[in-house]
């Protein structure tokens, strides 16, 4: 099976902000963070720290990268950077997904023009393909990002089965979901209560429970069976 791959795009400078009058630091932290949490769900992190001795100039490695990855995550806190915008455009143009997570500023910090621009016309508009986010602390990075990630690889999942799976290999699938909550529906009758709520434990709710979940998927297959014209 192939490793998904993620991007990791922020600003990488550290330097003297002649706009904002003051110093501004890079994302080391936060990057390093999002990349623990990537590796840690058994995908694969990309970014500058990945790019090795090559003979493309840095702006286009960097883009490579970008190219090869099924995911970009953007990390903005006080400047955005010429870098970090073409990243975007380049994924968006490509149709890759792209999570976005702005730090929050804390007290005397202020944004340059050109990264208020870019979350208010970004970030602040609804997107396809986009999930906007908002952190304070590395802790809260790390939560928000993987449960992002959940969600879209839930969503893509359940997209893909619907777009390419036939109408039984759907009910095949249905089937096994009612065969699960069955031994579920077995298990819960013969557990204690602290366990499974109280009202698993009457036979007359379990079974209620397991008809409404049969009957439920039953339209369901019949539903898809009628949309796909097939007969099974």
């Amino acid at each position: 099976m192939t490793t998904l791959k993620i991007f990791i795009s922020s600003r990488l400078a550290i330097g003297f902000s002649d706009e904002l009058k003051c110093t501004t630091s890079e994302l080391l932290q936060d990057r390093e963070v999002a990349r623990e949490l990537i590796r840690e769900m058994g995908f694969e992190p990309r970014g500058f720290e990945d790019i090795g001795a090559t003979c493309l100039p840095v702006e286009k490695a960097y883009l490579e990268e970008l190219r090869a990855s099924d995911i970009t995550v953007f990390l903005i806190h006080q400047t955005l950077g010429e870098g970090v915008l073409k990243e975007y455009k380049e994924a968006d143009r490509l149709g890759i997904p792209r999570l976005i997570f702005t730090k929050q500023l804390v007290w005397g910090e202020k944004r340059t023009k050109e990264c208020h621009d870019f979350i208010e016309s970004y970030l602040k508009t609804t997107t396809s393909g986009v999930t906007v986010g908002e952190y304070r602390s590395l802790i809260e990075l790390k939560e928000k990002l993987k449960h992002s990630l959940v969600s879209f690889l839930t969503n893509s999942i359940r997209e893909s089965i619907f777009k390419e799976s036939s109408p039984y290999n759907l009910y095949m699938a249905a089937a096994e979901i009612c065969r699960d909550a069955q031994k579920t529906l077995h298990l819960a009758k013969r557990t204690s209560p602290l366990f499974f709520p109280s009202r698993y434990h009457s036979t007359d709710a379990a079974f209620m429970a397991e008809q409404e979940l049969k009957t439920q998927l039953e339209k369901w297959v019949e539903k898809i069976k009628a949309r796909e014209h097939v007969k099974m």
